[in-house]
């Protein structure tokens, strides 16, 4: 039987497993990005977003059941919504008084829901630009017309600079992420 116990450890340890994914991609990619032998550097691109993107949801709701006892059958009715998770959370729990460390949650996040810096990648492919508040982006190839233009192009056309450059702000940002995770944790 699963315990609420239980139940907090195993959204941590996603939530962490999430993160560390997230910048062992980066750092790989980082390290052989210009390694002819080791190919394989490009394709760690999409899973450093997507593990990123996904640490911040499940930070979310880890938030919710840690701080305040949210159920598991009200935890589902939020989908992948993490704007709805996080303001949920501020609502509740801080009262919507101003929180440092949340108003940095949302903005760290929102840098990657509205991809600026993909964006700007593939408007040299002239693909229509994107947004993802809810993590389906990077989730399958597939997806609405803003997706398909960019899979359709290609995204591992984008340059090789433009692609560096974002690893290395993924990385420095999934650090930032588990310091502010930590601070809420133990707030």
């Amino acid at each position: 039987m699963i315990t609420d116990l239980h139940r907090v450890k195993n959204y941590l340890d996603f939530v962490l497993g999430y993160l560390k994914s997230a910048e062992i991609c980066a750092e790989t990619f980082l390290i052989f990005q210009n390694n002819k032998k080791i190919k394989y550097a490009d394709y760690l691109f999409i899973p450093a977003i997507y593990n990123l993107k996904h640490a911040f949801e499940v930070a979310g709701k880890f938030l919710l059941i840690r701080k305040l006892n949210i159920t598991q059958n009200k935890i589902k009715c939020y989908g992948h919504n993490f704007n709805k998770i996080i303001n949920d959370f501020n609502k509740e729990y801080y009262k919507s008084k101003p929180n440092k460390d949340i108003t940095n949650l949302k903005k760290l996040f929102n840098k990657y829901a509205i991809m600026k810096d993909i964006n700007s990648c593939l408007k040299e492919m002239k693909a229509r630009p994107t947004q993802d508040f809810e993590n389906q982006f990077f989730h399958y190839p597939e997806g609405n017309k803003c997706h398909r233009d960019i899979f359709y192009y290609g995204l591992f056309y984008i340059q090789k600079s433009c692609m560096v450059k974002i690893m290395k702000e993924l990385n420095n940002d999934a650090h930032e992420l588990n310091k502010i995770f930590a601070n809420l944790i133990h707030s």
